[in-house]
């Protein structure tokens, strides 16, 4: 079955030639991931949660999409403090903090990209979190 949520993913991450890698450092948090996110010709270190080891399908538009959907969540959260909630993460961190900063700053460039000027990922939360429909597919690949 050909989904239109990893359709529409796979011709965003074509679009915008995206590529992610997995990174060794730096690390700022033990519960969080470095990756490389190449992006529009402009490259990004983000860090992000992988609670089910996704990165481990070695998909790269799954993998666009962790990035995307952890990008979403800090565009979303109303501060430090309720993203560092919101993710399980210890607030008395300088390095998070930083990086908190950091990707607020960047998302102001990335979220240009994206038509409605907001950050997509392109598949819903209920999908992502039971592994239905386009996850499976894409956790399948």
């Amino acid at each position: 079955m050909e989904y239109p949520e990893i359709s529409r993913l796979n011709k965003f991450i074509e679009d915008h030639k995206i590529v992610v890698k997995k990174l060794t450092e730096p690390i700022v948090d033990s519960n969080l991931i470095p990756l490389a996110f190449e992006f529009s010709g402009t490259s990004y270190t983000i860090q992000i949660q992988d609670e089910y080891e996704d990165l481990n399908y070695n998909n790269p538009s799954l993998d666009c999409l962790l990035v995307l959907r952890d990008l979403a969540i800090i565009e979303d959260s109303t501060d430090y403090l309720a993203w560092c909630n919101y993710m399980g993460l210890d607030t008395n961190n300088s390095f998070l903090l930083d990086y908190y900063k950091t990707m607020v700053n960047d998302l102001n460039r990335i979220r240009t990209y994206f038509p409605e000027g907001k950050i997509d990922y392109f598949i819903t939360d209920l999908d992502f979190q039971l592994g239905s429909g386009p996850m499976s597919q894409l956790r399948a690949s």
